[in-house]
């Protein structure tokens, strides 16, 4: 099931993304690694996981099974915390790091 644990987790390897990105480091090899993980993941996000823009609290593994305070169909999203607002603020935390909006 992916949870609100990893909506979590998710949220703060992307932070940990963010702040390494913001931290001097020697070459160019480690950022262009946190860059691309930061894509897919976003990706991902964007193409496998949201509704229209928007995010539930929890997903199945499959994506079969969709919940926010309760089951929901394949067009509902839930606007409260820990759902869509949560994953739009990584969002802008990870275009802040990167000014990259694909």
């Amino acid at each position: 099931m992916i949870s609100k644990v990893v909506l979590m987790v998710w949220k703060n390897v992307l932070a940990v993304a963010v702040v390494t990105l913001s931290l001097p480091v020697d070459g160019d090899d480690l950022k262009q690694d946190v860059i691309g993980a930061m894509s897919r993941a976003t990706q991902f996000f964007r193409s496998e996981i949201a509704t229209e823009g928007g995010y539930l609290w929890q997903y199945s593994e499959d994506l079969s099974m969709r919940q926010g305070e309760g089951r929901a169909t394949d067009t509902v999203i839930w606007i409260q915390p820990p759902g869509t607002p949560e994953v739009g603020m990584v969002f802008l935390d990870a275009y802040a790091a990167t000014g990259d909006t694909t």
